[in-house]
């Protein structure tokens, strides 16, 4: 999604766009790439195209870094989205899109980080200022873009348990048993966007997703599923733009702050502090810093 951000602000300036490899069978997102009309190519047109005057844009985990496809003989420039987990790919620009505005480099690599490098898709826009109903909140719950180890279920369980909301959407593509009647189950999407922006609280993992809700201005509680969410966990936890709702612990059994649930369902103080704490972080702009530094580069040859 981090690299779909940045692809449609470079569609918006005439700048062509394709998607190389797999999107992993995951329906919603290969609808996304169809919707903003982004082709999909193969490992094997690498050899059959000439890319020698495109910019290759990395956002991944599992490649082998010492494969052909960063060699810089196939690209005008090598730009790699990173993170602490991610391989050492080759490459002449990295994007660190986190809270923190320091990463180490390699290769040699200049180096963009902090929160005015994150990109959101231009679907996401700011709510504005709302104020919060005295009535039962509307909740949202998800796990992520996937949600692999049902963040969405095991949360449900748990909130089902407090009577301080009306009703809760639960975007899952797992089995669902709905807990009562408050409970509706969705399938991942574009709804996904609608039903967050109309929503007075989201509960969600410490993903590139919660950063998404902050942006939105939406009063969220997260919790840290892996390991490559903890520095999110504690530092949008530290910064009060989200209340920390708990962990999966490497057991595999999960550890939620039922107190922290609790305020957040029922201090809208609490939740307008965190809204306004969020206004000062992250703005919408990440896409557009990206591309003007990638122009930049090549640019100068």
């Amino acid at each position: 999604m981090r690299c779909a951000a940045v692809a449609e602000e470079a569609k918006s300036r005439g700048i062509e766009c394709l998607h190389l490899g797999s999107l992993g069978e995951i329906e919603w997102l290969e609808k996304y790439y169809e919707l903003i009309d982004i082709p999909q190519l193969s490992n094997a047109d690498l050899d059959r195209l000439d890319f020698s005057d495109s910019v290759l844009i990395t956002d991944a985990y599992h490649l082998d870094p010492n494969q052909e496809l960063f060699n810089n003989l196939y690209w005008k420039l090598r730009v790699v989205i990173a993170d602490d987990s991610t391989p050492k790919y080759r490459a002449d620009l990295i994007i660190h899109p986190g809270l923190e505005s320091n990463f180490e480099s390699w290769n040699s690599a200049r180096v963009l980080a902090g929160p005015a490098y994150i990109p959101f898709r231009k679907s996401i826009v700011k709510r504005g200022k709302i104020s919060f109903p005295q009535s039962k909140a509307k909740v949202v719950i998800f796990g992520g873009g996937t949600d692999p180890f049902d963040f969405a279920g095991h949360f449900s369980k748990i909130l089902k348990n407090f009577l301080e909301f009306s009703s809760a959407v639960v975007f899952t593509d797992s089995h669902f048993e709905i807990a009562d009647e408050r409970f509706k189950s969705k399938k991942f999407g574009v709804q996904l966007d609608r039903e967050i922006s109309s929503s007075d609280i989201v509960f969600t993992t410490a993903s590139t997703s919660s950063l998404e809700v902050i942006a939105r201005e939406v009063p969220v509680g997260i919790a840290c599923v892996i390991d490559n969410q903890e520095m999110n966990y504690e530092t949008l936890g530290r910064l009060k733009v989200a209340a920390r709702i708990g962990r999966r612990k490497p057991d595999g059994e999960w550890e939620f702050d039922l107190k922290s649930i609790h305020r957040l369902l029922n201090d809208s103080i609490f939740r307008n502090e965190l809204v306004s704490a969020s206004q000062k972080l992250i703005d919408l702009d990440g896409s557009k810093r990206i591309v003007d530094e990638i122009f930049l580069l090549t640019s100068k040859g």
